[in-house]
């Protein structure tokens, strides 16, 4: 039994490096899939920006358009005045003449405003561009590091999964069985070390005799609390954990 548990612990060395190579390539697709949303959410705020550059530049349009035909209106009132009989008449046209500047000017403002509007959303979009750019070379980098690094994964998963086949071959296949149980529940450390008959799986204080039986047992012992397979410090040394 002590030569399976000392092989067990080979094992789960083995199955901790596998966690570790594992949860590096999550985190490597974490972060890619975290750069692609940022750069989804960038993008269609740009074009919302964009869309936003559009309306104004057609409200600019349309007020050139007003502008022009007020303006042509004023001309062609300004040479009736040079038409009219009376002074009534007259005041009367230039107080419509008035009126009509009086518009010119507001839709004047207004255009002014949407030139500087347009002008200031041009230049973000232009910082979003870049930002963008920037982006996609930052994912085209971090998606080339995670190809490159899945073969590295891929090839350490496989040289431990060897090592564990060879190290498993002359464990006892019932509690080869059972580790592999545990540590799928668990996800890792099936087997775990009593320090001062507290299990350091759980941290569960054992009976007295439960530690006495790990001594003595030619079969596993189980925590009581969490199932983990039990051993002493005659393994200690050997094991990564401790």
């Amino acid at each position: 039994m002590l030569d399976d548990i000392a092989r067990l612990l080979e094992i789960q060395r083995r199955d901790a490096e596998i966690l570790s190579f594992r949860e590096e390539e999550e985190k490597l697709i974490a972060d890619l899939s975290r750069r692609e949303g940022i750069l989804d959410r960038t993008k269609r705020e740009l074009e919302g920006r964009r869309e936003e550059r559009r309306k104004m530049a057609m409200s600019r349009d349309e007020g050139q358009l007003d502008l022009d035909s007020k303006l042509e209106s004023v001309k062609k009132l300004e040479l009736q005045l040079f038409q009219l009989k009376t002074n009534k008449e007259y005041q009367a046209l230039q107080r419509e003449i008035g009126v009509l500047k009086e518009a010119c000017t507001d839709i004047e403002d207004r255009i002014l405003n949407f030139m500087e509007d347009i002008e200031r959303v041009n230049s973000e979009i232009k910082e979003r561009d870049k930002s963008v750019a920037e982006m996609e070379a930052g994912i085209a980098k971090a998606a080339e590091n995670l190809d490159r690094d899945k073969g590295r994964v891929t090839a350490e998963i496989h040289r431990l999964d060897g090592e564990k086949r060879i190290i498993g071959s002359s464990v006892d296949q019932l509690l080869m069985a059972r580790y592999e149980k545990i540590l799928s529940h668990y996800g890792s450390r099936a087997i775990v070390l009593v320090v001062d008959d507290v299990c350091q799986g759980c941290y569960t204080n054992l009976p007295r005799h439960t530690v006495d039986e790990i001594r003595v047992s030619e079969k596993p012992i189980l925590c009581e609390n969490c199932a983990r397979i039990l051993y002493l410090d005659d393994h200690e040394g050997r094991d990564s954990e401790s």
